[in-house]
């Protein structure tokens, strides 16, 4: 029976040690340990994952730029042609509007040359000269106008320059026809 009670206090003595501090310390430590690692794990997969949506995300903005990019530059190319269209349209109502006038102009040349000789024959030096200075000057109105008001017409201001133009053309046939009467 001593050998019983020996080998069963042996047995609580051995399972003491077992439990000592020192094997505490050792099993916390390996504890401790294993959790860094776990920590460490966490943390680098952590880290991975978050420069992999930065990644996705860097992608993301790349690509919504280079989409907005491209939309602008359609955009900008549409507009491009828009006014290169409305460009073309100006230049050519400046020059239908130069040569109407152009033509209108050449005609009332040959009446004022035909009144001329006319308003001669039919009032004095002096006052045929007057007429004929007025009816210069009013030509000559026309085609200041036609010469640098057109030219230098906009989009914005081609509508005010053509009714310009065609008023002072008007007022030259009107000053003609009025000369006609008298003669």
């Amino acid at each position: 029976m001593l050998n019983a009670r020996t080998l069963l206090m042996g047995a609580a003595l051995a399972l003491a040690a077992c439990n000592s501090p020192q094997d505490r310390m050792k099993e916390a430590e390996a504890a401790r340990i294993e959790a860094d690692k776990k920590v460490a794990e966490v943390t680098a997969e952590t880290s991975r994952k978050a420069a992999e949506v930065q990644h996705k995300a860097a992608e993301e903005t790349a690509r919504i730029v280079q989409e907005g990019a491209k939309k602008i530059d359609a955009v900008d190319d549409v507009a491009s042609k828009k006014i290169a269209e409305a460009s073309d349209a100006l230049m050519k109502a400046r020059t239908d509007l130069r040569d109407a006038t152009a033509k209108k102009l050449e005609n009332l040349d040959k009446d004022v040359v035909e009144l001329r000789a006319k308003l001669e024959k039919k009032t004095s030096k002096a006052e045929s000269d007057k007429v004929m200075q007025d009816l210069k000057t009013r030509s000559e109105l026309v085609r200041k106008s036609i010469a640098a008001d057109l030219d230098a017409a906009t989009p914005d201001t081609f509508a005010i320059v053509k009714k310009t133009i065609e008023t002072r053309i008007a007022d030259l046939d009107k000053a003609i026809a009025d000369v006609k009467k008298r003669v």
